[in-house]
């Protein structure tokens, strides 16, 4: 309406006693350290440790908003895949210049990285998170990527690959392992295949050898379907040929003659 005063909308009030304690609790939660990004600096293979360099700047100060770097967090532990306290273990290549991830503790892990790690022990601290200035340093995880295009994954069976070469294993049981050369298929039914592209080698799940075609039998009886070349072939008991035995194989008088220093004529039948 003409000439009417219009008070401003007043911002929302911030105030009281909650208010007070959500900043002061969202004030110290700024300086929480459960996991963050780092850069392998170094490793010992010896002992599955890596020094590292974190990749997110810190705060310590609650009055300052200013961030500096840590330069270097020593000796964390690398987190392998393992059970049995070590014995069944998965392992990779981490090398320098590897990004992977710092694992904190809500709780002073000297004690415990000290330890055998099998029961527990004091923390030394009733600080959590690391807000008193402390990175409570459990072990380092590799590997994680930043890039914008990820590798694919199979959705349905367990893959190992390093470089050109790879291992898939399938729900059924089936195991293939392959390189740029050749592949090595273990199939549910007990058969084992080695191929390369040129030849094959099969032991069948009959116990049975295929190789390129020539058969061995578990009884050590072989056969080809083409043909088999020798220096020397030796039959201690038997040697067949064209249906015809060579032990004690005989011929017919047939029709042979002399003359001179030739001998013509043919051999009889086969007895």
């Amino acid at each position: 309406m003409a000439g009417q005063q219009v008070t401003p909308k007043q911002p929302p009030y911030r105030g009281g006693l909650n208010y007070a304690m959500d900043r002061a609790i969202e004030d110290k939660l700024r300086f929480a350290r459960t996991t963050f990004p780092v850069k392998v600096l170094k490793v010992d293979y010896a002992k599955s440790l890596v020094n590292v360099k974190p990749l997110i700047r810190f705060r310590f100060d609650m009055s300052s908003d200013e961030e500096f770097e840590i330069k270097e967090v020593l000796e964390l532990p690398i987190i392998f895949p393992s059970a049995k306290r070590g014995v069944a273990r998965m392992t990779f290549p981490v090398q320098e210049g590897d990004v992977g991830l710092a694992l904190c503790s809500d709780r002073h892990t000297e004690g415990f990285l000290a330890s055998e790690g099998d029961s527990a022990v004091d923390s030394g601290s009733f600080t959590t998170l690391g807000t008193d200035g402390y990175l409570n340093i459990i072990g380092f995880i590799p590997e994680i990527f930043t890039g914008t295009t990820s590798t694919p994954f199979d959705q349905n069976d367990v893959v190992l690959t390093h470089g050109s070469s790879e291992t898939r294993h399938k729900e059924d049981g089936t195991i293939i392992s392959k390189n740029e050369s050749g592949t090595t298929t273990i199939l549910p039914s007990g058969e084992i295949a080695l191929t390369n592209g040129s030849g094959y080698i099969k032991l069948l799940a009959d116990g049975s050898v295929d190789i390129n075609g020539f058969i061995i039998q578990t009884t050590g009886a072989a056969s080809s379907p083409v043909s088999v070349e020798a220096p020397t072939i030796t039959a201690q008991t038997s040697l067949t040929v064209a249906g015809t035995e060579m032990n004690e194989h005989n011929h017919s008088a047939g029709s042979y003659e002399a003359g001179g220093d030739n001998v013509t004529g043919i051999s009889g039948d086969p007895q």
